[in-house]
């Protein structure tokens, strides 16, 4: 345990570390690829899974229409996520114009995407 709690303090520690130097020069569109190549790989684990899923499911039972919708759907979301996902280039939109955000008093803050690149 004081070893986690170790790699708990760098974790937090090495980027301020990091930076005291100056700000690190980042690239949008390569960080928009490497999340793209990991969204790649956790949807072929979907797929993966969802097919050992179904392959038991019919050892065990006869193929039914309770069955089918279930397969319909699960390829449904998984090819929805994959849509939604690649619809926009990420590269553009992480380096592209904020949001904005309109107060109850009429005026536009700018609100910097944090959480995904892909909000339209």
């Amino acid at each position: 345990m004081p070893a986690f709690g170790l790699g708990v303090v760098a974790e937090l520690l090495v980027p301020a570390w990091a930076e005291r130097a100056g700000i690190t020069p980042w690239h949008p569109h390569h960080i928009a690829e490497r999340y793209s190549l990991f969204y790649i790989i956790v949807l072929g684990e979907t797929v993966l899974s969802t097919t050992v899923a179904i392959q038991q499911a019919l050892t065990a039972h006869e193929l039914h229409a309770g069955l089918i919708s279930v397969i319909a759907g699960g390829v449904l979301i998984v090819f929805s996520t994959w849509w939604l996902y690649f619809f926009r280039d990420a590269g553009d939109a992480l380096e592209g114009p904020v949001l904005r955000h309109e107060s109850m008093s009429g005026d536009t803050t700018p609100l910097p995407v944090i959480c995904s690149p892909r909000l339209p």
